[in-house]
């Protein structure tokens, strides 16, 4: 899926700290993360998550993990001012895609 995050005026620092903390923790926790990656946005204070995850299981998973709760209990609130979901949903990737993290 590819989200576009609208990041609050002077919050920018602080969601890159914790999606950072989320893409490490992804890598090095979670095995069907396939992918996790944050981009510079196409705007100005936006940014964009691409992930991808092997199944809906992969994708509790990773819901279920500390960097994702804090996200939502703590910086989306503060930090967020909107989501776009801009590409996808939760479907598994085909066996056949190469994945790099």
């Amino acid at each position: 899926m590819l989200l576009r995050l609208k990041v609050k005026p002077g919050k920018m620092d602080e969601l890159q700290e914790l999606l950072d903390w989320d893409a490490r923790h992804a890598r090095e926790n979670e095995p069907e993360t396939l992918r996790f990656d944050v981009l510079p946005g196409d705007a100005p204070q936006t940014l964009l998550l691409y992930e991808a995850y092997a199944s809906s299981e992969a994708f509790e998973f990773h819901q279920a993990q500390p960097p994702f709760k804090k996200f939502v209990s703590e910086v989306q609130p503060n930090c967020v001012e909107s989501i776009d979901v801009l590409a996808g949903g939760v479907e598994p990737m085909s066996s056949n895609a190469v994945a790099h993290r």
